[in-house]
């Protein structure tokens, strides 16, 4: 769904607090897939992902509107992680990308189910799209 800039912007994209389904149908289903996409440095999931047209004064949440519609089974999911947990300054250290990232990696065991999946079945792969800092995070994530 598109919307027009100049009235309210409908609330899904801003309802995710840390994390969050954009397509929740699939997300309840077994997915082929799951991607997750982590946000940059100071920016906002609502306007991250969406692509905006001045002539038309229309924005479009890619992530949802376009990659959830085209792609069948994917669950396209968001990560917003807690850019100010005191400074920028602190959240830029070594502890708060570590915590960033073990937010990250919880979050996506609980959203995940068990580690195991039953036998001759494999879980669904996870894909990243990370912008900016949202790729430390994701790094650092992988790293553990």
């Amino acid at each position: 769904m598109n919307w027009d800039l100049a009235t309210e912007a409908p609330n899904r994209a801003e309802q995710f607090g840390q994390f969050g389904s954009l397509n929740t149908s699939v997300a309840r289903r077994e997915p082929r897939c799951r991607l997750i996409a982590v946000s940059g440095l100071a920016s906002n999931p609502r306007w991250e992902w969406t692509a905006y047209s001045p002539e038309t004064r229309i924005a479009c949440h890619w992530l949802s509107e376009l990659l959830g519609k085209h792609t069948k089974g994917v669950a396209v999911e968001v990560f917003r992680y807690n850019l100010f947990p005191g400074s920028i300054g602190g959240f830029l250290s070594e502890e708060g990308l570590t915590s960033a990232a073990n937010r990250l990696l919880s979050m996506v065991d609980r959203a995940t189910g068990p580690p195991k999946p039953p036998e001759n079945q494999q879980s669904a792969p996870i894909v990243f799209v990370a912008h900016d800092l949202g790729g430390v995070v994701v790094k650092k994530e992988k790293s553990r």
